[in-house]
């Protein structure tokens, strides 16, 4: 009996010991990381000042972005537009592709029918081989010409064009009187190939 107590002794002084150990093997890991790195928590510190870092971009937008000045005649605007819209084509590199040189091979695909607007569905193709997925929003009581807008989705890869705020916003649009055009552009909505394992997020878009 008496060895028996001893070697019970001698067993919990060892496990003891060896949860001391571990103890203190961290505590140490811990300060040999603090001390090869000294700096983590002097670069950790926010560089500027709270209000500076909320207001830093915008002021530098509002100074630097100068007001476009407006036409004040139709006759002016006639002659601007043909100025800015090669312009526009020139910065979106698509000078030569405008108009298409191919056919759109335009596919109806049916209407949804409002009281005041209506949901064109179709296909184009954007380049040859390559269907493009669209609906067009036109208002029921158009006359002449009336605004054209292109609203696309941004980021909503998996819901592109049928998503909830885009729509809102189509329809607001509609009910202005604008006829809206509506697609899916490459990896959005059915356009989408499916995700990237790695990021969790279409491939592209």
């Amino acid at each position: 009996g008496i060895e028996d107590c001893g070697e019970e002794r001698v067993k919990l002084r060892q496990l003891i010991f060896l949860r001391c150990s571990l103890v203190l093997a961290g505590f140490l890991y811990g300060q040999a990381r603090a001390d090869e790195m000294p700096w983590a928590a002097a670069v950790a510190k926010p560089i500027l000042p709270a209000d500076e870092t909320r207001t830093l971009l915008t002021g530098f937008v509002e100074r630097g972005l100068k007001p476009i000045p407006l036409p004040k005649t139709r006759a002016e605007w006639e002659k601007r537009r043909g100025r800015i819209r090669d312009r526009v084509l020139r910065a979106l590199g698509i000078e030569d592709r405008v108009p298409p040189r191919w056919p759109l091979k335009i596919r109806r695909l049916g209407a949804i029918e409002y009281e005041r607007y209506r949901i064109e569905k179709f296909t184009y193709e954007s380049y040859p081989g390559m269907a493009v997925p669209a609906l067009l929003y036109v208002p029921r009581r158009a006359l002449g010409q009336v605004p054209g807008i292109v609203s696309i989705a941004g980021h909503a890869y998996g819901s592109g064009k049928t998503s909830d705020f885009l729509q809102r916003r189509n329809v607001n649009l509609v009910l202005r009187g604008c006829v809206v055009l509506s697609y899916d552009y490459l990896n959005t909505g059915e356009r989408n190939t499916g995700p990237n394992a790695k990021k969790n997020m279409p491939y592209g878009g």
